[in-house]
């Protein structure tokens, strides 16, 4: 804004000084030398490879973009939101073959690439290593890093660093590339910045330091270890790099600015042919209603459990998106069934005796007639037996396909194939519709392992070609469902949410974006805050009872949980107490809510810790475009102050809203975007309580 005004500015005086007409730039000028800005820096590297911003080592050499490589093609194809190039290059050893795959999201002031190595050769190449997939300045001064920890014990925890007093390193070692830590970044400076994202579901690092003469040098990498040679035929790649650049220092702008892109360009779509991300959806188990016991996922649920609980859904008038069937449904590695230990995974066999021929079939044709279709989860990657040489002689898998005592090397073209056909047989048995994929465990140690048996100079090979594989899995998978009519996207899970780096968001959404958020209303308010501003869709399990015995707790904590997916559980016919009026009240609401979840996100309170329930928390979501939105606003249990004074963001000061109280109580009407943002107090009067407005145009 300050800048369209000192361009008015300079305008006006140069038209009176010179007598000639005033130009006023239009209202998008701003915008559009963004754009220009964007679109040169991404030329500025791929029509001249050699400033590629990317520095490996090949056998003696350190290379510093792709200066002495031959080009050898170039293609460039457009589509709806981006344009992509392919380019092909040769070393003068003719044996090196490097593959850039790059793409310029105009609109979106946004740019990626990814490097292919190939041996094109009959022979070794020499030694690859010190492999970065961005080695890039960016220009601006005063830098501050943002971003959020990752998964697991980092809570999605925010950071914020200043840079100019010393550099900042980031190293994920685990092979889960959200554990721990998160491969996103906001890098700011007086003139603007970039963010960016490493997506790679193996390790990686990232450093950022200052050179105090106003660049910062951003230094990235996946596969830790990588330094090997390539035999014939052999392919090892980087990382997916995306950079999101903007012009004024605005952290609001360039959040959102971030999610537009992610929702419109990477978020994966629902039918094969459609450019629509996948829309909020609404889930629920069957499950929970078994009368079988069940250690932990649905190890109970079998044929004769479902229909009951299928029916009294139906008979309350309930309808949901997914049927959410989790861990279970799969033999043992002697071929009997599980009921108690879930994670002995491996077989991907389909168990007979809790679907007897067609009966699983028949429930999902069931449910699909009236509008909900199925997810199934799976974990292929981990082999929980007990027994392996049992599993090994009864399922025709190799011994030599086993990493480490328990991961499936799915780098081995055989294992990748044993493992697809598994996976569609299921898919056919079952008639599910969405591809669901857990990963319990930490694999980095053991590619490592692997790699001392390929001998030396062979460092990082077997995690390169197994997060290949794993890639080509999903998109295999994904190709099928395409095909089939089933749903193209793949919910991401991985101990929650600790592999969900921008390569995999481009193909999954986290329908769970975390384990350690599924029991208390602090967590969730804590890492609503956070994560929404990068992962647009994400999902959890209702935290609400619904209990006709404690109605207040229902509706705090169902809008405690609103996200863009949800999954629901209950005893559907057999809990007496199961409320369902409550329930309807919250699939209502969410119902209101949702046209708005891929609109403009502002956290309006200061973060709070995921065990601090002692304050308020409060975030809104706004259409610009329509100037409409929801705010939300939460009292915590040990919070003592019944009101609380809001500052909304995103209106516009001129114009005169509406707040409608979904409850009443704290509506207000004809009140200015200005006087928005100066703030409006929310009372609620009892801890453990939430209010949920809707904001509209008063001339609506």
């Amino acid at each position: 804004m300050l800048k369209t005004f000192l361009s008015s500015l300079l305008a006006l005086l140069i038209a009176l000084m010179t007598g000639q007409p005033f130009y006023q730039p239009p209202e998008d000028y701003e915008e559009e030398q963004a754009r220009m800005a964007t679109t040169n820096e991404y030329h500025g590297y791929i029509d001249d490879l050699a400033l590629l911003p990317v520095s490996f080592r090949y056998g003696k050499t350190l290379h510093k973009g792709l200066a002495g490589f031959t080009e050898t093609g170039r293609k460039t194809v457009a589509d709806e939101n981006k344009t992509n190039t392919v380019i092909t290059l040769m070393h003068p050893d003719n044996k090196l073959k490097v593959t850039v795959e790059a793409a310029l999201y105009t609109a979106y002031n946004a740019y990626e690439w990814t490097l292919y190595f190939t041996n094109a050769g009959d022979a070794n190449t020499a030694v690859l290593s010190q492999v970065r997939s961005a080695d890039i300045t960016l220009a601006g001064s005063n830098p501050v890093l943002s971003g959020i920890a990752g998964d697991g014990n980092g809570w999605y925890e925010p950071y914020e660093y200043d840079v100019t007093l010393c550099p900042r390193r980031f190293v994920s070692n685990t092979g889960r590339a959200t554990d721990k830590n998160f491969p996103y970044f906001n890098l700011e400076t007086d003139s603007g910045g970039a963010m960016i994202a490493i997506g790679w579901p193996g390790t990686w690092k990232a450093s950022f330091t200052y050179d105090h003469k106003g660049t910062t040098r951003v230094i990235a990498s996946g596969t830790n270890s990588l330094c090997t040679y390539l035999k014939p035929g052999e392919t090892v790649r980087t990382p997916l790099m995306a950079f999101l650049r903007y012009f004024e220092r605005d952290r609001d702008m360039a959040s959102n600015l971030w999610r537009q892109w992610y929702i419109d360009c990477i978020m994966p779509s629902e039918t094969a042919g459609s450019t629509e991300p996948l829309q909020p959806q609404t889930c629920y188990h069957l499950s929970t209603d078994s009368p079988n016991p069940s250690s932990d996922g649905s190890v109970g649920f079998e044929h004769s459990s479902w229909r009951a609980s299928y029916e009294k859904v139906l008979a309350e008038n309930l309808h949901f998106d997914y049927q959410w069937y989790d861990a279970g449904w799969y033999l043992d590695e002697y071929g009997q069934s599980i009921w108690d230990k879930w994670y002995r995974t491996g077989t991907l066999t389909l168990d007979p005796d809790k679907w007897p021929e067609g009966t699983f079939l028949e429930m999902t044709q069931t449910q699909t007639q009236h509008g909900t279709k199925t997810l199934l989860w799976f974990e292929p990657e981990r082999i929980g037996v007990e027994n392996f040489g049992e599993f090994c002689e009864n399922y025709g898998y190799k011994s030599e396909w086993r990493i480490g005592e328990n991961i499936s090397n799915l780098g081995n073209p055989e294992c990748l194939e044993w493992t697809y056909n598994k996976i569609i047989r299921v898919f056919e048995q079952t008639g599910i519709d969405l591809y669901r994929e857990d990963f319990n465990t930490e694999p980095a140690d053991d590619w490592r392992s692997a790699d001392l048996k390929e001998g030396p100079f062979r460092c990082g090979i077997t995690e390169n070609k197994y997060v290949c594989g794993h890639l080509e899995l999903w998109d295999r998978i994904i190709a099928y469902c395409a095909a089939t009519g089933r749903s193209t996207v793949i919910d991401s899970c991985a101990s929650g949410g600790r592999r969900n780096d921008l390569e995999t968001m481009k193909r999954a959404v986290p329908f769970l974006r975390s384990d350690a958020d599924r029991y208390t209303a602090e967590t969730r308010l804590s890492v609503t805050t956070t994560y929404m501003q990068w992962i647009p869709c994400n999902g959890t399990n209702m935290l609400a009872p619904f209990s006709k015995s404690s109605k207040a707790d229902s509706v705090y904590l169902s809008r405690v949980s609103f996200l863009p997916i949800n999954a629901y559980g209950g005893a559907w016919s057999r809990n007496p107490d199961l409320d369902f009026d409550a329930l309807r009240q919250a699939l209502s609401e969410w119902e209101q809510i949702k046209r708005y979840y891929y609109n403009d996100f502002y956290a309006l309170t200061p973060y709070h810790s995921h065990t601090d329930d002692s304050g308020w928390t409060a975030w809104m979501y706004f259409d610009a475009a329509d100037d409409s939105g929801v705010l939300q606003v939460f009292r915590q249990s040990g919070n003592v102050d019944n009101t609380y004074r809001v500052c909304l963001r995103g209106v516009d000061d001129a114009v005169v809203y509406n707040l409608n109280d979904i409850d009443g109580a704290n509506s207000l009407a004809a009140v200015t975007g200005a006087q928005l943002k100066a703030g409006i107090d929310i009372c609620l009067a009892e801890p453990s309580s939430a209010a949920l407005l809707f904001i509209e145009k008063a001339d609506a």
